[in-house]
């Protein structure tokens, strides 16, 4: 899925600054990706 794939970029981008943002960002993809499976 290209199209998520690229928000997920764009979100990693805008919260780059932000070490713990980036976590909490990934953490909440991993959930959206497992609810998805």
């Amino acid at each position: 899925m290209p199209c998520l794939q690229t928000r997920v970029d764009n979100l990693e981008r805008s919260v780059g600054i932000n070490g713990e943002g980036v976590t909490k960002v990934l953490g909440l993809v991993g959930e959206f990706l497992n609810e998805v499976h």
